[in-house]
């Protein structure tokens, strides 16, 4: 029994289209809460409000990706801090 490659177009097609809309919708709901997250960052500490990082996706391919920072620049710069601090409670 074979696959049909319509069938399979169309689902495709349309999960694509609403995993965009979807995105697109969050984002701009989102986008006051993520303004506020930016502002608290850039006033609370040092340096900038996003992060990137490099991921490895489909097919191997790397993309970048961008974060909001939520630790303090080069807080783990001696290991990791977390680990340490609760062991020791």
């Amino acid at each position: 029994m074979s696959a049909n490659p319509e069938l399979s177009f169309k689902v495709i097609f349309f999960k694509r289209s609403f995993d965009i809309l979807f995105s697109v919708s969050v984002m701009i709901v989102g986008f006051p809460i993520f303004l506020l997250l930016m502002l608290i960052t850039k006033m609370t500490s040092k340096g900038p409000s996003f992060y990137k990082q490099e991921w490895i996706g489909r097919n191997h391919k790397p993309f970048t990706i961008y974060k909001f920072r939520s630790m303090y620049i080069n807080a783990e710069k001696a290991g990791p801090q977390l680990s340490a601090e609760w062991a020791r409670a």
